[in-house]
């Protein structure tokens, strides 16, 4: 099985299979597996049916579930179940079911809230209007109170700031998920190559001085991912008002923004459950069951 590094060169093919065959999630879109390929060790199993992503930071055998045609996937799935060590990663409901009808009793799957996406209408993350959203609008009425904060889009001439905040933060302490990961690595991914991500975000400022980012990249033509969101300095609140005015500045060609996983983090989790998600696509582990199925 050939392996290929997952860059510019892969991408019409994966992003074609995507569209036509995934379900939406962040995890399977190219922009995610780009930024996120040297941190996770990734790397793609490539034909013109199907694309099968390995997760090398997760073990030898992990692989997420493959996206693509049908019978390709079938077949995919049937040449892992001669390997018992096999798991699959991030696999949604439709895929857990999908293994379920064609191969019964080979995978077993069990939910991983850690890979949980969350999703949310933009403009009612705009709004925050009604008793739900208070948290948040009290976090920015402090936020108004007690700074002078503005944002920038990111541009050309704002980019050197937002390296300054990655910079920053990627200098703090961080409670990280199991296996390490925090995303720094992923966060210069975006930033340097953004323009070939079609990446849309702020900067935001205290007075002259950044102090937050936030930034993400279409997964379709009315969903937002937000890949990252971070500040500077210790203050949780300004990564609120970087993501907020990121929001405003979407427009309402945008319906709805998915803000990843909370990577197992109760702080993350705690965040993402206050927003009031509308939807979470909720996200398994395979492994095999039984191997000698198809023998």
């Amino acid at each position: 099985m050939i392996l290929h590094s997952i860059d510019f060169a892969t991408r019409p093919l994966m992003e074609k299979l995507y569209h036509q065959y995934g379900h939406g999630s962040s995890a399977m879109h190219f922009s995610s597996l780009y930024v996120w390929r040297n941190e996770m060790q990734l790397s793609v199993y490539l034909q013109p049916d199907l694309f099968a992503v390995k997760a090398g930071w997760r073990g030898q055998n992990y692989w997420f579930f493959p996206c693509g045609k049908e019978q390709a996937k079938k077949e995919f799935l049937l040449s892992l179940a001669a390997h018992p060590s096999v798991f699959l990663c991030y696999a949604c409901e439709e895929d857990v079911a999908f293994a379920k009808q064609h191969l019964p009793g080979v995978y077993q799957f069990s939910h991983t809230p850690q890979d949980d996406e969350y999703l949310y209408e933009r403009s009612q993350q705009v709004e925050l209007a009604g008793k739900k959203y208070r948290h948040q609008r009290n976090a920015l009425n402090r936020l108004n109170n007690n700074y002078s904060l503005g944002a920038q889009p990111l541009s050309d001439k704002t980019l050197g700031d937002a390296f300054t905040v990655l910079k920053a933060w990627s200098e703090k302490s961080h409670d990280t998920a199991a296996g390490g990961l925090i995303g720094c690595n992923s966060v210069q991914e975006l930033l340097t190559d953004w323009k070939a991500l079609d990446v849309r975000g702020v900067v935001v400022y205290e007075k002259d001085v950044p102090v937050a980012l936030a930034a993400g990249y279409p997964l379709s033509s009315d969903c937002f991912d937000l890949s990252a969101c971070i500040q500077s300095m210790e203050n949780s609140d300004f990564s609120v008002f970087a993501r907020h005015r990121l929001f405003q500045h979407l427009g309402d060609s945008f319906t709805v923004v998915n803000t990843e996983e909370d990577l197992g983090l109760a702080g993350l989790r705690t965040v993402k459950q206050g927003m009031h998600p509308c939807k979470i696509i909720q996200t398994y582990e395979g492994r095999i069951y039984d191997s000698t199925f198809f023998r």
